[in-house]
């Protein structure tokens, strides 16, 4: 009687994270008009964890060994240069976190899909709209799961976590 080997369907895991926020309040300003859901997803095994090794090499670099505090890459104090990224404002290690961090991206093998909604004009189309998060991350999980039929693949999702209210709704 022959072993007959059963092969496993590449696994690939989607990593969510938003920016914006998700309320219809101070549409007017353009800051609070949009929300975008931006999602990455890797090849479980290999992928993920080389590209996870050179992100975590990058920030040692640029912001030396912080084992205690790790930096967490947020746009708004990248852009403000708070906390550890007041380091950026000596325009060497700004220019080395700006070339260091494309070529970390450069590297990475991932697909990327964004989704963006515009909730001022969510808000005129519909009488009662869906709520701007879940409409974004409806559309996410639809490609998502698209690409892995396509792929014969399975997969995960991990979202960034959020508030408590935001994070029980998303379960």
């Amino acid at each position: 009687m022959s072993q007959t080997r059963v092969s496993q369907k590449p696994r690939y895991r989607l990593y969510i994270d938003e920016s914006g926020d998700h309320t219809y309040n101070l549409l007017e300003q353009t800051s609070h008009r949009y929300l975008a859901l931006l999602g990455v997803w890797f090849q479980q095994a290999d992928d993920y964890v080389a590209f996870a090794d050179d992100l975590e090499h990058f920030k040692r670099v640029i912001f030396g060994p912080r084992p205690d505090r790790p930096v967490v890459l947020h746009r708004s104090d990248i852009i403000n240069r708070k906390g550890p990224f007041g380091v950026l404002c000596n325009d060497e290690v700004h220019r080395c976190f700006n070339t260091g961090l494309l070529e970390v991206v450069s590297h990475a093998r991932f697909k990327m899909v964004c989704v963006v909604v515009d909730k001022q004009a969510h808000l005129q189309k519909y009488i009662s709209p869906f709520h701007p998060y879940h409409y974004c991350l409806a559309a996410m999980l639809d490609r998502f799961s698209g690409w892995l039929n396509y792929k014969n693949a399975v997969g995960d999702v991990v979202a960034e976590s959020r508030a408590r209210e935001e994070d029980l709704q998303l379960k």
